[in-house]
């Protein structure tokens, strides 16, 4: 079994339907180049990320990369966070290999001074995460850090 798969496409727009299927068709491509379940591809059964990964009733870590909820040199912040986009794309496939059993969990320990709930809102994460609990899936948002700092303009909490 291939062991990594690098798909490349430039200038994504990916809040548009087409970057979003750009998005969906490449990781599709990785599912097939890593050989996942593809004697099933192109069928309903079609399942890259079950048996030998994700089993009903695991608990699932997505771990998108978030680092800060504001640029300090005031510039894009497209940078400073993994595009939701990526994240909506994988879902289907987890969820499918849960088979509506065990749980997701998306979540990063960003930079101390990040607002985490300002990343998570601004980011587009909170507002997936929400559209799916609405659908009965257990899922959830986690801050994995253990210590946050206060600066002056912002108040976070210390946690153990």
């Amino acid at each position: 079994m291939k062991k990594v798969s690098i798909e490349v496409e430039k200038n994504i727009e990916y809040s548009t339907n087409k970057g979003k299927n750009v998005i969906k068709k490449m990781i599709e491509n990785s599912f097939l180049n890593l050989e996942m379940d593809k004697n099933n591809y192109g069928k309903d059964k079609w399942n890259p990320l079950g048996d030998n990964l994700i089993r009903e009733g695991d608990t699932v870590l997505i771990k998108p990369n978030l680092v800060l909820d504001k640029n300090q040199n005031g510039l894009g912040e497209e940078c400073l966070y993994t595009n939701v986009s990526i994240a909506e794309a994988i879902l289907p496939y987890v969820l499918k290999a849960l088979n509506g059993k065990g749980k997701i969990i998306i979540a990063d320990a960003p930079v101390q001074s990040c607002d985490f709930e300002n990343l998570v809102d601004k980011s587009g994460y909170k507002s997936l995460v929400d559209s799916y609990k609405e659908k009965n899936i257990d899922i959830e948002l986690k801050d994995l850090r253990r210590i946050s700092i206060k600066t002056k303009t912002r108040n976070h909490q210390t946690r153990n």
